[in-house]
C-alpha cells in the first residue's frame, strides 16, 4: 500500500475486503482514506454507509448514503440503486417505517431484479405485520431466482406468522433442500415443529 498511497480504488477494494469479512473498523478506515483523496467520491461514502450501517451506527450511515447519493453520476443508466435500500435499511433500523418503504420502493423501482431487495421491503411489511405484501414482494423474488433459500425462508415465515401453516411448512422445507445459511436452518426447523402443532 506504500508505493500507491493515493489509489482511491485500491483503498475502496480492500475495505470491501475487509467490509465481506465482518471487519467494518478496517473498511471505515479504508473508504475514509479514499474519500480524503477524493471528497465527491459517490461509492467511498455509499461503502461506508453500509459499514456504518452493519456497525448500528444508523444515523451516520443515513448521512454517507445520502452524500454518496449526491454525488453520484446524473446517467439514469449508472444510478446506483443500493443507494435508498442502504437508506431504507437504516431507517428500518430505527423503527422508521414509512420513510424505509419509502426508500426501499424506490429502490425496487429502480431494480426490479434486485432479490435483495424485494427481500428488504418484505421484511419492512413482515414487520408491520403487513403479511400478504410481504408474501407478494418474495412471490416476485421467486420468480426471479426460484432456488434462493433465504426466499423460501422468509416465504415460510410471512406464512406462518398469517397462520397459513401448510404454505409455511412447504416454503420452510424448500429452503432447507436448497441449503440456507446454517444460522438460519435452527430457525427453519422450530417453526416447521410450531406449524405441525397448530
Amino acid at each position: 500500500m506504500k508505493k500507491i498511497p493515493n489509489d482511491k480504488t485500491v483503498f475502496i477494494a480492500r475495505g470491501v475486503v475487509y467490509q465481506d469479512m465482518g471487519n467494518h473498523q478496517l473498511a471505515i478506515n479504508d473508504f475514509n482514506k479514499s474519500i480524503e483523496i477524493d471528497p465527491e467520491l459517490s461509492e467511498g461514502y455509499f461503502r461506508r454507509g453500509f459499514s456504518k450501517l452493519y456497525s448500528k451506527q444508523f444515523h451516520e450511515g443515513i448521512k454517507d448514503f445520502e452524500k454518496s447519493q449526491r454525488y453520484e453520476s446524473l446517467d439514469e443508466d449508472k444510478k446506483n440503486h443500493g443507494i435508498p435500500d442502504g437508506l431504507g435499511c437504516c431507517y428500518h433500523a430505527l423503527k422508521e417505517m414509512d420513510k424505509a418503504l419509502e426508500y426501499y420502493h424506490d429502490a425496487v423501482q429502480g431494480d426490479s431484479q434486485n432479490t435483495e431487495f424485494l427481500m428488504h421491503r418484505a421484511q419492512c411489511y413482515y414487520d408491520l405485520a403487513e403479511y400478504n405484501n410481504a408474501i407478494k414482494d418474495l412471490h416476485t423474488a421467486l420468480e426471479i431466482k426460484e432456488d434462493d433459500p433465504q426466499v423460501h425462508y422468509r416465504l415460510g415465515l410471512a406464512f406462518y406468522a398469517d397462520a397459513d401453516y401448510k404454505q409455511g411448512v412447504r416454503a420452510l422445507k424448500t429452503a432447507l433442500v436448497n441449503k440456507p445459511f446454517f444460522s438460519y436452518e435452527a430457525d427453519i426447523f422450530y417453526h416447521i415443529g410450531l406449524a405441525y402443532c397448530n
